[in-house]
């Protein structure tokens, strides 16, 4: 996790910030984990969070997202690697934007790709402090929702990662990625969309093939 602006620093943040290392952790190795290796995904581990001080800004983009990555990479605040997915979270408030899509519309986060100077794929997601009319207020609290959002986009950034340069990984030609299989499939109200993973941490759910519904781990 990369986590933006000074809010990441306060007493509040703080907690949320230990919150969201501990869902990391557990989201690689516990029973939500064990679900997406029937889509061909192995154990993960956790590498240490970054804190990028500084103002929350109003918006962030695509481009802010590959530009904050790159810098921490550069800075070696943050370790890189070949399968390494590396989580922005951006701070309470901030808006996120994808195109014409914004989080004040229900924009939730993203994943994606950028190509280095060497040639190599490296790989992020960005999440958005959800709540209230900005992100998606799954349950009405903060830290909940973020780990909500941060499963979904790992899920497909583990399964899909390609996506943007058009080699794709898993891929449902009706409904989209493995996290928009359960909304976008109208089976699954949004109020259901997530439950609670082994380690007690809201997370959203996926179809499993060896119990033949969604779940939020196996």
């Amino acid at each position: 996790p990369i986590y933006l602006g000074d809010y990441w620093k306060s007493a509040a943040g703080a907690k949320d910030r230990a919150y969201n290392d501990a869902f990391a952790k557990d989201l690689v190795t516990g029973n939500h984990e064990a679900l997406l290796k029937q889509y061909g995904v192995g154990a993960g581990s956790f590498s240490p969070s970054s804190v990028v001080s500084g103002k929350a800004p109003r918006t962030v983009t695509e481009a802010d997202v590959v530009k904050l990555v790159k810098q921490q990479i550069a800075s070696g605040a943050v370790k890189d690697g070949a399968q390494t997915v590396h989580m922005v979270l951006l701070p309470p408030g901030t808006v996120l934007k994808d195109g014409s899509d914004t989080s004040k519309q229900g924009l939730g986060g993203f994943h994606g790709s950028y190509v280095d100077d060497s040639g190599k794929s490296v790989y992020f997601g960005v999440i958005c402090y959800s709540k209230g009319s900005n992100g998606i207020d799954f349950t009405g609290v903060g830290r909940d929702n973020v780990t909500i959002t941060e499963s979904h986009e790992f899920d497909e950034a583990a399964t899909d990662p390609d996506v943007q340069t058009g080699k794709l990984g898993w891929y449902n030609s009706k409904y989209g990625e493995i996290g928009d299989l359960a909304v976008n499939s109208g089976l699954v109200p949004l109020a259901q969309a997530y439950g609670k993973d082994s380690g007690g941490f809201d997370v959203q759910v996926e179809w499993s093939n060896k119990d033949g519904r969604f779940l939020p781990g196996t």
